[in-house]
């Protein structure tokens, strides 16, 4: 049983002329006679009733002109498909992602991550916006960005706040990971020497916060939930960041502590420690619920995943 059998038969079903299908070919109307004959024989049953005013339907070639025609749809459907695969296959590894994320992802697990995508996908360019969660919400759910990459600690968010603005931008959240609180102390500090800290241990300890420009911080409303009452100095500057931890017995907060051991922002020198409370801290990714990731999308937060459980 050949594909153009079943083609001029479904063709003169339709038509009912074997001549109108023979000239839209360029064929002889006894080669297309002699085309739905063979597939006759292979069927063991007549599908039509050839006469001077043309060709209809047996019983039997009315069922199969109903299951070819659902054959055609699904090879056409099939083949509609695997032209699309190729053509991404053989132009994706050149696109572009578009992502915004928070600044302690972007320096940590984003960073990292790259640097395991760039060998596989050397073309791939990335545009990388940093800024907090609400505006890395924004910049999703207004298409300045495909998708977003998040760190939260969630007892310091409003769920129905966060519900409400995903909501309005129609957007969806898909959590990749969990990470502890940790806090950075001098190497040959007393206290990293414990296994944990209690956070009421350093409320008068001062801080050093890595951040950049971005308003409305996480940190912010952190240590005025567990009334810290330290100094509090804030920098985008990783080595006066390493000065102060390192020379003047300051601390840092760190969302994702073990990505933050390699990464370019984190001084050496420094002890990572968990924090004793169980704070939740939720890594996720936004994106859009109408539109749907391009493929080096998936890969690159296939690939953040794998980093978060290293």
């Amino acid at each position: 049983m050949r594909s153009e059998q079943i083609k001029y038969f479904l063709e003169a079903a339709q038509c009912g002329s074997m001549s109108e299908v023979a000239d839209k070919h360029f064929l002889t109307q006894p080669a297309v006679s002699t085309a739905i004959s063979k597939l006759e024989e292979e069927l063991g049953t007549a599908l039509v009733v050839r006469s001077n005013q043309g060709v209809s339907l047996t019983d039997a070639g009315r069922r199969a002109q109903e299951i070819f025609g659902e054959m055609e749809h699904l090879l056409q459907t099939l083949q509609a498909d695997l032209a699309q695969y190729k053509k991404q296959a053989v132009h994706w590894e050149e696109g572009a992602i578009h992502l915004a994320t928070t600044l302690e992802l972007s320096t940590s697990l984003v960073d990292r991550s790259m640097k395991q995508f760039y060998p596989l996908y050397p073309n791939c360019i990335f545009s990388i916006r940093e800024c907090d969660f609400w505006d890395v919400l924004a910049a999703v759910g207004k298409g300045q960005c495909e998708f977003g990459v998040f760190c939260i600690v969630e007892e310091l968010l409003s769920e129905a706040a966060v519900q409400e603005q995903m909501a309005r931008f129609g957007l969806r959240a898909d959590k990749i990971g969990t990470e502890r609180l940790m806090i950075g102390v001098k190497s040959d500090s007393p206290l990293a020497q414990k296994e944990s800290i209690a956070l009421k241990q350093v409320l008068k300890k001062p801080l050093v916060i890595y951040n950049s420009s971005v308003e409305n911080c996480w940190h912010d409303q952190f240590l005025a939930k567990y009334h810290f009452a330290g100094k509090t100095v804030k920098t985008n500057r990783p080595a006066y960041l390493a000065e102060l931890v390192q020379q003047k017995d300051y601390l840092v907060f760190v969302l994702n502590g073990h990505l933050l051991e390699t990464s370019r922002q984190f001084p050496e020198k420094v002890s990572l420690l968990p924090v004793r409370e169980p704070i939740k801290i939720t890594i996720g990714v936004l994106r859009r619920e109408d539109k749907p990731l391009s493929p080096l999308a998936e890969v690159f937060i296939q690939q953040m995943k794998s980093q978060l459980q290293t």
